[in-house]
């Protein structure tokens, strides 16, 4: 029988490290003393590990991961396959947990659980078959993030022949932006990367107990934290509806696409879309090991190693690029005559949009979108703008987010300006400490 990586465990084990993480559930689970039959179950995930794939949970064990219905005792299935066939309701301890759906030319960010985070609560506090409108196959999970990359280009063939001589590893050369993912899970696996996730979940007697009385501050603070996830797709339709109106009122006809992106500046504005930004530790990646391969084994010439991740916006600088999409319906860049026109276009329309918005014909004081009018400051960048003047230069951009200059490689401190993803390139950020007003939350 394969062994699985999996320690059954009791509140009294774990208690501590959840105080760490999440002071909130650690304060009510203590209020309600859960009995010792309410096992907690904790295991530890390496970087990239697909935690489910297409839906369907993968667990650790000796051999690697395997699909937890096919190498789970029946005791173990009766304990955390109440949400089959996708993966039990758990917390994340240390690392980001990420979930979207890969599609053959892009990947769409869903939702990114922080460390502390609860996941997976939903099917079981909700009618999953009255509220749920797709399959689980559509999506999956990685512990860390899937949408990485590495800012300047990485692609010279030779030198993968060189890392795959020092590694013994097959490791292939990318040849798009959305591969580089798969290049620094299968480098960390070589480098016997120390990264790890770690993760907890709940047996199926936790929630066999919330009809109970004395369980009911733990089914609130469940509810809370699927709300607080769920907020801005649970509004999507009027966030739609409203963006109808908007352009009705000013007679503005979007192209398909460009409405698209115009759409997806204004949702990550409400920190509630996945954009990306520099990262700047191990949450996502293990970040430091990988730049360090890269300078030294792979002999990357002059460019600052920035790794670019997936994340919110928590009023630091955050970004969007058609070079690299995470919504669907846009179109392939390689295929338009001007990358520097469509990202013109976008500008156009996103401030006249913005404009309508800022009329006051539309009743919009209670949304998120006063917040992007008010405290947000959205701008374009090309490293050619070709004297367009809703577009800056990346020297100009250089200015803005000082995670882009530094480096911890003296010989590599130059910023990649010929980068793909800076070839078109969409920045959110706070207004000055003398803009800003009080931010407005849903």
């Amino acid at each position: 029988m394969t062994k699985l990586l999996l320690e059954r465990l009791h509140w009294r084990d774990v208690k501590d490290d959840v105080k760490k993480v999440n002071p909130e559930l650690f304060e009510t689970i203590e209020h309600i003393n859960p009995p010792d039959d309410c096992y907690l179950y904790k295991t530890s995930y390496q970087y990239g590990d697909y935690f489910c794939r297409k839906g369907v949970f993968q667990i650790p064990t000796a051999n690697g991961l395997k699909v937890f219905s096919k190498v789970a005792s029946k005791e173990l299935l009766d304990e955390l396959n109440y949400n089959y066939p996708t993966h039990p309701a758990g917390l994340t301890f240390n690392k980001c947990i990420d979930c979207f759906a890969e599609l053959d030319d892009r990947v769409i960010p869903l939702f990114l659980f922080q460390p502390g985070e609860i996941f997976g609560i939903g099917i079981m506090l909700v009618n999953y078959k009255e509220t749920i409108h797709t399959g689980s196959s559509v999506w999956d999970m990685t512990t860390g993030c899937r949408s990485v990359f590495m800012l300047p280009k990485i692609s010279q063939a030779h030198k993968y022949k060189n890392l795959r001589r020092l590694t013994g590893h097959e490791i292939e050369t990318p040849k798009t932006m959305l591969e580089h993912f798969g290049v620094f899970k299968e480098l960390a696996t070589a480098m016997e990367s120390n990264w790890r996730s770690d993760v907890l979940f709940f047996g199926h007697k936790w929630f066999e107990r919330m009809h109970k009385e004395q369980w009911k501050e733990l089914e609130l603070v469940f509810y809370k934290t699927l709300h607080e996830r769920l907020k801005f797709w649970a509004n999507i339709f009027p966030w739609d509806l409203s963006f109808s109106q908007a352009l009705a009122k000013r007679n503005i006809k979007h192209v398909g696409s460009i409405a698209n992106y115009v759409k997806q500046i204004f949702a990550v504005s409400t920190g509630q879309i996945l954009a990306h930004q520099p990262s700047t530790n191990d949450d996502k990646l293990p970040l430091q090991s990988l730049q360090e391969i890269f300078v030294e084994k792979y002999r990357l010439k002059e460019y600052n190693p920035i790794i670019f991740e997936g994340d919110t916006y928590k009023n630091k600088p955050i970004y969007l690029s058609p070079q690299f999409p995470t919504i669907d319906n846009t179109p392939n860049m390689d295929k338009l005559p001007s990358t520097v026109t469509y990202l013109d276009d976008i500008a156009y329309h996103f401030n006249r949009t913005m404009s309508t918005f800022k009329t006051g014909r539309l009743d919009f004081q209670w949304t998120p979108v006063v917040d992007l009018m008010e405290n947000i400051e959205v701008n374009f960048y090309h490293p050619f703008n070709q004297d367009h003047k809703n577009i800056y230069t990346i020297e100009q951009l250089l200015q803005t987010d000082s995670r882009l200059t530094l480096s911890n490689f003296p010989s590599n401190n130059k910023f990649p300006d010929n980068a793909r993803f800076m070839n078109g390139c969409i920045q959110l950020r706070p207004k000055t400490s003398a803009q800003m007003k009080k931010p407005v939350t849903l």
